[in-house]
């Protein structure tokens, strides 16, 4: 009904005991974690970083329409994006929904909800909302966004209506982000 990816040890002081590093790079590109299931799926006490974006997908974490991610505590750090255009995100990528592969049927656009953790020091947006006919959903009612080169949080090539970003609670998005 739910999984949950946690990490055991988290951190020492400063430095991320448990990591899922996608080692990717300008020549060989991916996204570090992928959601693509209809299950909701929660990260936390991990850091995810080495993604390298590449045609329609972030750098660190993707969340395809349909899907849904709560990003309770952790970071997501070190991520290459682009600074502008569709695939422009660093950090969360999230795609919008649409008519499925078999049909007039309807999918969703993806929902992200991050309750605590960082976002950060990402090349590229921190969240990027890739907007059409079913965007999705972005809650922040906690954590921080912050030294990105590309905007905190984005919405991009919108040809429908626009995704929501709710900010609300102990939420965070730093000035050091493009503005």
């Amino acid at each position: 009904k739910s999984l949950t990816i946690e990490g055991v040890n988290g951190k020492n002081g400063e430095v991320w005991l448990d990591v899922l590093d996608g080692g990717f790079t300008s020549s060989n590109k991916g996204t570090t974690l992928t959601i693509s299931t209809k299950v909701p799926v929660t990260i936390k006490n991990f850091k995810i970083t080495g993604g390298y974006q590449g045609g329609g997908n972030g750098g660190g974490v993707k969340i395809a329409g349909d899907a849904s991610l709560t990003m309770e505590s952790g970071e997501i750090s070190g991520n290459i994006g682009s600074d502008s255009g569709q695939a422009s995100a660093g950090g969360v990528y999230m795609s919008h929904g649409g008519t499925s592969n078999f049909g007039a049927t309807q999918i969703a656009g993806a929902i992200f909800t991050m309750n605590g953790g960082i976002i950060c020091n990402n090349t590229g947006n921190g969240v990027t909302m890739y907007d059409g006919s079913n965007p999705g959903t972005f809650t922040m009612t906690g954590g921080t966004i912050s030294g990105n080169s590309g905007y905190g949080v984005d919405m991009v090539y919108s040809t429908g209506p626009f995704g929501k970003f709710i900010m609300k609670g102990e939420a965070v998005v730093t000035a050091d982000n493009k503005v």
